[in-house]
């Protein structure tokens, strides 16, 4: 029996797939050299969010700048910035977002109930206003129960 016979069809397919079949849709081969973008934007995010929270603001911005070009939107690296920033008790750029306005944010229910997690790590009082406002007025059940874990936790 050969090699390929003793294993079955279902050990093939959950087989590891290259790095360049992972970054792309089924059946569409990824560009050369995305892997390597998408790992170098990872790695640069996490070294934002660590100089953010270890106080390294002109670095985080630098970063911000830079991968916000790449990316061509600043939106959701804004909210992880305002995460890293609570957790070490600066709850200061969640108020200034929540400030702005997010209606135009793609979800932005869900965007205020993230900052409000923001501000809840930071140890800010207001932190539980933002869920209850979202949970009286939004219908969409992610964020329903994304607010309730945040007040619940």
């Amino acid at each position: 029996m050969s090699t390929t016979e003793q294993v079955s069809p279902r050990a093939q397919t959950s087989a590891p797939r290259p790095p360049a079949a992972r970054a792309a849709a089924p059946g569409v081969s990824a560009p050369p050299g995305v892997e390597n973008r998408i790992q170098a934007a990872r790695q640069l995010i996490a070294a934002m969010m660590i100089g953010e929270m270890n106080g390294r603001k002109e670095e985080s911005e630098t970063i911000l700048k830079a991968v916000s070009e790449a990316l061509g939107d600043d939106r959701q690296l804004r909210v992880s910035l305002t995460l890293a920033s609570a957790m070490r008790g600066n709850a200061k750029p969640a108020l200034d977002l929540l400030a702005e306005n997010l209606d135009d944010w793609p979800n932005p229910d869900m965007v205020r109930v993230a900052l409000s997690m923001s501000l809840k790590v930071a140890g800010e009082p207001q932190w539980r206003d933002v869920p209850d406002r979202v949970l009286s007025v939004s219908t969409d059940e992610k964020v329903r129960l994304f607010a309730q874990l945040v007040i619940s936790t």
